[in-house]
């Protein structure tokens, strides 16, 4: 195991968001770390997959600041904003 990129990984920036539409159980979010974004539905219901984290998209930061997040994984208009700030500062 290299722990040096490991220690990389752990120590550089990263950030999480997540937004639902009023359901409690269930949300939307994505991950961003190294340069990707990881899409991602999670759920609290069983009947859901299994519940948990259910992966949906990987994309590049460049690609999002470009093209907009993948179909059905569109943020609230602040989380966006917000993202692209976030992103457009962590680029690398």
């Amino acid at each position: 195991m290299d722990r040096d990129a490991l220690r990389r990984w752990l120590d550089g920036p990263s950030k999480t968001w997540r937004w639902n539409d009023g359901d409690r159980e269930r949300y939307r979010g994505v991950e961003a770390r190294e340069g990707v974004l990881r899409w991602f539905r999670w759920s609290h219901m069983p009947e859901d997959d299994g519940g948990g984290h259910m992966p949906v998209a990987e994309q590049g930061y460049a690609a999002f600041l470009a093209e907009g997040p993948p179909a059905g994984m569109t943020p609230p208009d602040a989380i966006r904003q917000e993202m692209e700030r976030w992103l457009k500062e962590h680029a690398t």
